[in-house]
C-alpha cells in the first residue's frame, strides 16, 4: 500500500472541517448585498423594464445636439444634405432619408465574433435624433431569459425610422439580430434602407489608412481618441465573467466601448456628408482627395472629378502617387474625349526619369497610329517602350517579360508594313 492510500485511510471523509450553517448564510447575504450594490441599473442612468415577455435593462443618455465628440458636433448636419447620401454611398437611385429624425443608428457587442447560430448580441445601442436632442439607448439582457423582451422592444423601436446606419452591419450586426429575431419567432417586418458607413470610409481613406476599422476612423478621421477602451475581441470573455459574478463593474468598459461607437456612427456620417459636399475644406490630405475624384468619376460628376484630380497633382507627392494620379486623369481625358490633356501628360510621364509606366508608349503609339496614321512617330513609341522593358527587365518575371516583348515585337512588324506599304 502507497502513501497515498495509507494516508487515505487515516482521514476519513467525516473527519473533514464542515462549514457551519450560519456561515454559510452570512456569506450568501455579503455576496447578495455586493450584487445589490454594484447592479448594472445602480452603476449606469438605467432601469430594469418589464414586459408580458419578460425583463431587460435599459440604459439611456439625452445630449444637445452642440455636444461635440471629437472636433464634429452631433448636430453638424441639416436635413437639407440628406441627399448627399446617396453619392456617399455611389447609389443615386437610394431614397435618401427626408431629415435627421429618419435615421437609427446601431451597434452590437456580442457574444462571439464569428456570428452563428450560438452568438448573442447581449447589448445593443441605438440611437436617434429627437426634437434638439440625440437620445443614445443601449438595451441589455443580464442574462440569456431577457433576450426575447430585449429584442421585442428594440424592433418597436426600430419600426420608427427608415433608415438604419451601422459600421459594417450588413455583413455582421444586422444579419445578427435577423437571425435571434427568427429564433424567437418574432415577426420582423422592419426592411430599413440601411446605410453601412464602413464601405464609403474604405472608398475615401483606404489609400491612406492601413486599416478601415472605426477605431481608426475615430483617430485619424475624427479627432476623437477613446481613453481606457477596451477590444471588441475582449468583449465576450467580459460578458461570460459577469455571468458568472454578477458584478455590474466587470461591463462598464463595455457599455463604455459601445457608447463610444454609437456617437462615432453620428459624427462620421456628418463627416462624409461633408466630405463629399465639400472635399476641397473637409479633406486635407492628396490621397483624400484623389479617392474624392474617384468616386466622382464613377458617379458621372465629371467637372468635380477633375477639380479632385488636379487638386491632387499641385500638392507635393511622392513620385509613384503623382504617376498614379496623371495615369488616372490621362485615361479619364481620353474618355471624355479631351485627347490633347492626355497627350500632355503620357508625353511628360514618358519624359520622366523615374517613369517605369509602359502605359504612355503604348497610348502615345496607338494615338500615332491609328487617329494620325503617323506610322513613324508609332514605331518611335514602339521602340521607347522595347527599350524601357529591355532596362527594366528585373521587373518582370521570365514569362511577363516574354509577353511584353513578344506584343511589341508584333506591334513593330505591323508598323513596320505599313511604312513600307506607304513608300
Amino acid at each position: 500500500m502507497d502513501l497515498r492510500a495509507k494516508l487515505g485511510l487515516h482521514f476519513k471523509k467525516s473527519d473533514k472541517p464542515k462549514v457551519k450553517k450560519q456561515d454559510q448564510q452570512i456569506n450568501e447575504l455579503i455576496y447578495e448585498s455586493i450584487n445589490q450594490e454594484y447592479q448594472l441599473s445602480r452603476l449606469l442612468p438605467g432601469k430594469m423594464v418589464e414586459s408580458d415577455l419578460g425583463e431587460f435593462l435599459l440604459v439611456e443618455y439625452r445630449y444637445p445636439i452642440d455636444y461635440f465628440h471629437g472636433r464634429i458636433n452631433l448636430g453638424g448636419l441639416v436635413s437639407e444634405e440628406m441627399s448627399a447620401l446617396c453619392g456617399v454611398l455611389k447609389k443615386p437611385n437610394m431614397v435618401c432619408p427626408k431629415d435627421l429624425q429618419n435615421l437609427i443608428f446601431l451597434d452590437t457587442e456580442t457574444t462571439g465574433l464569428a456570428g452563428g447560430a450560438g452568438t448573442f448580441a447581449f447589448l445593443i445601442g441605438v440611437g436617434y435624433f429627437e426634437e434638439d436632442e440625440f437620445v443614445l439607448r443601449q438595451y441589455m439582457m443580464e442574462d440569456y431569459h431577457q433576450e426575447l423582451a430585449m429584442l421585442d422592444a428594440l424592433l418597436s423601436e426600430l419600426f420608427k425610422y427608415s433608415h438604419l446606419v451601422t459600421y459594417n452591419g450588413k455583413s455582421y450586426d444586422w444579419p445578427l439580430l435577423e437571425g435571434r429575431f427568427i429564433y424567437h419567432r418574432i415577426k420582423e417586418d422592419f426592411s430599413p434602407i440601411h446605410i453601412d458607413l464602413l464601405h464609403p470610409s474604405r472608398r475615401f481613406y483606404k489609400r491612406r489608412l492601413e486599416r478601415c476599422n472605426l477605431g481608426s476612423i475615430e483617430t485619424e478621421i475624427l479627432d476623437f481618441k477613446r481613453t481606457n477602451d477596451i477590444s471588441g475581441s475582449e468583449v465576450p470573455a467580459l460578458f461570460f465573467r459577469y455571468l458568472d459574478q454578477k458584478d455590474g463593474r466587470i461591463l462598464l468598459p463595455v457599455f463604455q466601448h459601445n457608447h463610444w461607437d454609437i456617437l462615432s456612427l453620428v459624427t462620421l456620417i456628418i463627416h462624409l456628408i461633408q466630405a463629399y459636399l465639400n472635399p476641397e475644406d473637409e479633406l486635407h490630405c492628396p490621397e483624400d482627395i484623389f479617392s474624392a475624384g474617384k468616386i466622382y468619376e464613377d458617379l458621372g460628376q465629371v467637372d468635380l472629378a477633375l477639380k479632385c484630380y488636379t487638386q491632387t497633382l499641385q500638392q507635393e507627392n511622392a513620385s509613384y502617387f503623382k504617376q498614379e494620379v496623371m495615369k488616372r486623369l490621362s485615361f479619364f481625358y481620353k474618355r471624355l474625349g479631351k485627347m490633347e490633356e492626355a497627350l500632355l501628360i503620357w508625353k511628360e510621364l514618358m519624359e520622366s526619369e523615374t517613369n517605369l509606366q509602359l502605359y504612355p508608349y503604348l497610348e502615345l503609339a496607338k494615338y500615332f497610329e491609328h487617329q494620325c496614321k503617323d506610322y513613324q512617330n508609332a514605331l518611335q513609341m514602339t521602340e521607347g517602350a522595347m527599350g524601357l522593358v529591355v532596362k527594366n527587365r528585373k521587373l518582370y518575371s521570365k514569362i511577363k517579360l516574354i509577353e511584353l516583348q513578344n506584343q511589341l515585337k508584333h506591334r513593330e512588324q505591323r508598323l513596320l508594313k505599313k511604312i513600307r506599304k506607304d513608300f
